[in-house]
């Protein structure tokens, strides 16, 4: 099967086996879409992520809707990405609102037009057609593709990096709540539309490209695990 969905969860659980107590192997972002290519037991799924990662996911944290993956893959379709550590969807644009959803780093929302939504606000659908607001400051661009000069890229990276100091260490982890070194790297560069491998299991050798911004794969065959770092 290759089967599309949207994950919707703020944080989705990638893991190793098809089963909660797995292993962690990576996290989702709300707003991915993700291709499902086999079925399993439990509600859990094979899926391949973005950036051509193969992993496993509960269907709790997606949401199977031809329509709506339609809209998010529209060129019509308007997607910011939340570049805040997270950010809240109110539902109405001020702080007194309820909160419909907390967003973290990374995350997809599509922007409504809206010449009457208060200043420093900005108005969001979610996926499922629930609508909020968010702070403007706290979304930026999406870029499904590099965009930036190599130079530029470089610095972005890194200055994107360092907001994650005082991070706790997660295994799996790829959120502000928690994030591993491959984790950290991929991400930074996966928000300026740069596809990256998710952890350090690729070759038995060590690769190192000594160049500001670029990346460290280190998997050698005297460690238990390998490392994925960026030169700063």
């Amino acid at each position: 099967m290759n089967k599309k969905a949207i994950i919707i969860a703020p944080r989705a659980l990638y893991v190793c086996a098809p089963a909660f107590d797995a292993e962690p192997d990576d996290e989702g972002w709300y707003g991915h879409v993700i291709t499902c290519t086999e079925k399993l037991d439990g509600g859990w799924y094979k899926i391949v992520t973005p950036y051509r990662y193969e992993t496993y996911a509960h269907k709790d944290d997606m949401l199977f809707d031809k329509a709506e993956i339609a809209r998010r893959e529209g060129e019509d379709t308007k997607l910011l990405r939340v570049w805040a550590l997270a950010g809240d969807v109110h539902t109405e644009a001020t702080h007194n609102g309820n909160v419909l959803i907390t967003l973290y780093r990374g995350a997809i929302v599509e922007r409504i037009e809206d010449e009457n939504v208060r200043a420093g606000w900005t108005h969001v659908r979610l996926y499922g057609g629930a609508e909020g607001y968010m702070r403007s400051l706290q979304l930026g661009a999406y870029y499904d593709k590099p965009t930036l000069g190599e130079e530029e890229l470089r610095h972005a990276v890194v200055s994107l990096a360092k907001q994650y100091l005082g991070t706790q260490y997660r295994w799996g982890g790829k959120s502000p709540l928690g994030i591993d070194c491959s984790g950290l790297v991929g991400s930074c560069y996966l928000m300026y539309g740069v596809d990256m491998y998710r952890n350090a299991d690729i070759k038995e050798n060590l690769l190192i490209m000594l160049m500001k911004g670029m990346f460290l794969l280190m998997n050698r065959a005297d460690v238990a695990t390998g490392n994925v770092a960026a030169i700063i």
